[in-house]
């Protein structure tokens, strides 16, 4: 295991900076989270760390040792490619040998190292098959094989899932996170896949265009995202967001939505010394409150059955709200709703800056109660 930090790390490529100035720092068996859309600098940040990539500069320290300019063959980390990167003419056996052979590591050691990984990974069945006959998530088993056979200090992981589908996503979630739990080494996913991040990670940094926006346990991302940016890209559906008239007095409990016709909203009190012209209010789709004695009124525009919840999108005169309610709320296309807002729940956004002004503190959360981090994506 391994602690990893990133000092100032900065990767241009010509004109254009990939990563910038980037600082963080990865704990030892921590299982760490790059989250983002594509060409935000996660996998550019990602190979920095492998050493596939030399940074422009900034510092990369593995367990307080300077390893910017070390080979990556002398990093001691293994790296998972998204397209698994195996041989398929050879036995899955001698996939996951040929590091050992590489390093010159004895035929004995070798197949008690092989033994281990397979009986941790599950695939001692597949051992004798050649990868071109594996489905997709044994061929992902064993592409972490080949990366665990070596016992590396930290082991870095590009999209390993992008190829599989949707069940068998699912399925290898819970196998990557049971894995890095019980070898308890220290991980680096990358992401585009905000669930993935939600589901396993104890840390996720919400990465674009070259900047970390933030860094944090998934439920705090969640619920007191840093800017706009980070409420809108975690979580499914994404948070609504209310444009609202500002700038706020000192202590106001109320605003005016910005649209013409909007109502007066609940908001939460700004922090001293907070303040600014254009505002923005974001309120999570299950901490909506639907009703008919709800202040805001609109019209049903979209309901979708999910199971568990229904999602129901609702057009009003603050703008297009979406709700997390009962599944057995009766509501169909065209119906009259009235919806309202928990200021409890709520963040307000400085428009120009996107940042947020000020953090949510529910009842739930310190009553022990834990808050939804994600609902499911909707469909179409």
């Amino acid at each position: 295991m391994a602690e990893i930090r990133l000092v100032n790390l900065r990767k241009a490529f010509d004109d254009f900076v990939a990563v910038r100035d980037t600082t963080l720092t990865i704990h030892e068996g921590e299982f760490f989270a790059l989250l983002g859309p594509s060409g935000c600098g996660k996998t550019t940040t990602l190979r920095m760390i492998a050493g596939l990539e030399m940074p422009t500069s900034g510092r990369i320290e593995l367990d307080g040792r300077d390893v910017t300019s070390v080979r990556a063959a002398k990093r001691d980390i293994a790296f998972v490619f998204q397209m698994f990167a195996l041989y398929p003419h050879l036995r899955v056996k001698d996939n996951i040998a040929y590091p050992l052979r590489s390093q010159g590591i004895p035929a004995s050691e070798r197949k008690e190292r092989i033994d281990e990984v397979a009986r941790v990974l599950r695939i001692e069945h597949l051992l004798k098959r050649r990868i071109s006959s594996l489905a997709g998530g044994d061929r992902q088993r064993v592409a972490l094989a080949r990366g665990m056979v070596r016992r590396p200090r930290a082991f870095l992981m590009d999209e390993p899932l992008g190829t599989l589908d949707a069940e068998m996503r699912s399925a290898m979630r819970e196998e990557l996170r049971g894995l890095h739990d019980r070898i308890g080494a220290t991980s680096v996913y990358v992401t585009h896949d905000q669930i993935e991040a939600m589901s396993m990670a104890d840390r996720i940094a919400v990465m674009s265009k070259g900047d970390v926006l933030q860094a944090a346990p998934p439920m705090e991302l969640y619920l007191n995202p840093a800017s706009l940016f980070v409420a809108g890209f975690v979580g499914s559906p994404a948070m609504n967001f209310i444009e609202i008239e500002g700038p706020l007095a000192p202590g106001a409990t109320s605003a005016q939505a910005a649209l013409p016709g909007a109502p007066e909203l609940p908001v939460p009190a700004l922090p001293e010394g907070a303040s600014g012209q254009k505002l923005v209010l974001g309120i999570r789709p299950e901490h909506l409150k639907v009703g008919a004695d709800e202040p805001i009124s609109g019209t049903v525009f979209a309901t979708e059955y999910l199971g568990s919840h229904r999602l129901v999108v609702i057009e009003t005169p603050a703008g297009r709200l979406r709700a997390r309610v009962a599944k057995g709320l009766a509501l169909k296309i065209g119906d009259r709703i009235g919806v309202g807002v928990d200021p409890a729940w709520a963040i307000l956004f400085d428009a120009d800056t996107g940042l947020a002004l000020n953090r949510t503190t529910p009842p739930e959360t310190a009553a022990g109660h834990t808050p939804m981090l994600h609902a499911e994506a909707s469909h179409g």
